[in-house]
């Protein structure tokens, strides 16, 4: 793989994107465990802000949007997520959930960013995915799924096909994007709206956005596919399973840097031995 050598070389570091919606103890573990790295945080506007708080002082807000499940507002959020992220310093943008946490360490982390140099890394595939059902996901893109008296509904008047000739692609929700990719995605949607008013429409688009627009880009070459982020999925599931103690080892020996879904404080204290954080 090619990458950039930057040991020592300050200015490789990320800056997080943390999207909750839940479990506040939770939340501040993990916003504790990223710092001192520059964090967002974004609150699903349907929750009361105010059951998070207090929020560590160095963490950004993000402006809220409502985000239910399979529609945009998870896409609009990470969009946020991105603004704020190029008027940082840092080289990369990690994006990951209130009930995620790290596997390795903060200095581990930065290490392998280092290696990582000026590519990205997230599951990515070409549509049809096997795993996504008998239509591979194409269902996903070629129908509109709008939020509709209070529920997911999906309208199938006709045929839709992306715009401006792009190919669909996907994988997993969660990504570390590095600088020039970033810009790259924010240049594209403002040069082709399209291409958000398209996604606003599909189903699970936090699985198609970011993927479909760098594997159409002249920078396809400089994505790394594997997951950086461990979860545990069951055949036909729209969750992954809340990892348990047992689970650790599997999620430590996968390479990813991070894993969700927690939700046992005691989980995280096991991992916290693994990577050094003190009580």
């Amino acid at each position: 793989m090619r990458g950039r050598s930057m040991q020592g070389d300050d200015s490789v570091q990320p800056a997080y994107i943390v999207s909750a919606y839940q479990r506040p103890d939770l939340l501040l573990r993990l916003l504790n465990v990223l710092r001192p790295a520059p964090i967002s945080l974004h609150i699903d506007a349907k929750v009361d802000v105010n059951r998070f708080a207090p929020l560590p002082p160095e963490v950004t807000l993000l402006p809220r949007h409502i985000c239910h499940w399979g529609l945009f507002g998870h896409v609009a959020a990470s969009l946020e997520g991105l603004s704020w992220f190029m008027s940082t310093q840092a080289s990369h943008a990690i994006l990951l959930t209130g009930q995620c946490y790290p596997l390795v360490s903060q200095e581990a982390i930065r290490d392998y960013l280092v290696f990582l140099g000026d590519r990205s890394q997230m599951r990515l595939r070409p549509l049809p995915i096997s795993l996504w059902g008998a239509s591979g996901g194409k269902e996903r893109i070629d129908r509109y799924h709008v939020h509709l008296l209070g529920r997911l509904r999906t309208v199938s008047l006709f045929r839709r096909r992306l715009p401006h000739g792009l190919k669909p692609y996907g994988g997993g929700s969660y990504w570390c994007l590095s600088r020039k990719h970033a810009g790259y995605i924010i240049e594209t949607i403002k040069k082709r709206p399209g291409i958000v008013r398209f996604f606003r429409s599909t189903l699970i688009p936090d699985e198609l956005f970011y993927h479909t627009i760098l594997a159409n880009s002249p920078f396809v070459d400089e994505i790394v596919t594997t997951p950086i982020n461990y979860s545990k999925w069951r055949e036909n599931q729209r969750h992954p399973d809340i990892l348990a103690r047992d689970d650790v080892a599997v999620a430590r020996a996968s390479g990813a840097l991070f894993a969700r879904k927690f939700e046992d404080p005691g989980v995280l204290d096991e991992l916290d031995a693994h990577i050094g954080v003190r009580p």
